[in-house]
């Protein structure tokens, strides 16, 4: 995945269960009576410009519509930048008219087109600012005269911004324990405060490690925790919590976490230095064979140590790669 968000968002809201729960939390009362949820499919595919791939991920559901007039489709856009983005209308339009393409390549024939409900997830600092609907994008009072607002589209998107939405609040919503603390890592872990806000999860961090999959999905968090803001902050969230089964569980996990991250530096590093022992070999003696390939992909830091060291003045290829 493209972030750390963008990982955390896909495994939650890819559990159906979950899926539903979070369109139970946040579509309005009317679409919720309209729709079958229990009919709910999660769709392939994303509708998303490449070019914008590092700041929005993209999830489309089918469901049925209780009328039994075909079906709706769900399509939840993830805004993971650190602000909010002005032309977020214009961009839904774009990925509902391609949702809108592929069904009709799908459904050769089909003279009607499904309703779509565009669903924005966002966390920022400052919450949601822009605009939601797409008459906003456009002059002001021009869109108040009939004739100008008549051939213009019109629509709104909805929009979970879970910046602003308190504990009370996220842990009310019909989700998971996985996923509300999943949102509420979301909300505060790019911003410096899950040590500040972890107190009022704690019961939920207790009740997550006995579920089923629990030490899985609290490792998850910890993981994400960990690549937004590094070791110390999941070391001093593990010692936090005052249930000692849970914070000894956190607290290997945190170690295991400082563990690996040490581990995947220093294999970073022996790389960066097998790249450099090879730029120097091919400056002074030119394309290297497989032989020698071979050599310095299985050798050790200390071998490649060495290497560095001998063709400062070794005067064959040999001679450098030498036992």
């Amino acid at each position: 995945m493209a972030t750390p968000h963008d990982s955390l968002v896909k495994r939650v809201f890819s559990v159906r269960e979950d899926a539903i729960g979070e369109l139970r939390s946040v579509l309005p009362a009317e679409i919720i009576a309209a729709l079958d949820l229990e009919g709910l499919e999660i769709e392939e595919g994303s509708f998303v410009d490449p070019a914008l791939v590092q700041r929005h991920l993209d999830l489309l559901y089918s469901v049925p519509l209780k009328s039994g007039a075909g079906l709706a489709f769900v399509y939840v856009l993830f805004e993971h930048q650190s602000s909010d983005d002005p032309l977020m209308a214009f961009r839904m339009l774009a990925y509902m008219v391609r949702i809108w393409e592929k069904y009709l390549r799908d459904h050769e024939g089909a003279r009607e087109l499904p309703v779509i409900v565009p669903l924005v997830l966002h966390h920022a600092e400052e919450g949601w600012r822009s605009a939601t609907t797409f008459h906003e994008l456009f002059p002001a009072g021009l869109l108040s005269q009939p004739a100008w607002a008549g051939v213009v589209p019109s629509f709104r998107f909805l929009l979970d911004d879970v910046s602003v939405a308190t504990d009370d609040e996220l842990q009310a919503r019909q989700l998971s324990e996985f996923a509300r603390v999943a949102l509420w890592a979301l909300r505060d872990a790019r911003f410096g405060r899950l040590e500040r806000t972890l107190a009022a999860w704690s019961s939920v961090f207790s009740r997550l490690l006995q579920a089923p999959g629990g030490p899985t999905a609290v490792r998850t968090i910890f993981c994400y925790s960990y690549e937004v803001r590094g070791i110390a902050t999941a070391q001093s969230l593990a010692a936090q919590f005052p249930d000692p089964i849970l914070r000894e569980a956190a607290m290997t996990i945190a170690e295991q976490l400082r563990h690996e991250g040490r581990q995947d530096g220093l294999r970073e590093g022996l790389q960066r230095l097998r790249g450099v022992v090879r730029k120097q070999l091919r400056l002074k003696f030119g394309e290297l064979d497989d032989a020698a390939q071979a050599r310095i992909a299985a050798a050790d830091e200390a071998a490649l140590e060495r290497y560095a060291e001998r063709v400062l003045s070794a005067d064959s290829l040999a001679a450098v790669l030498a036992d």
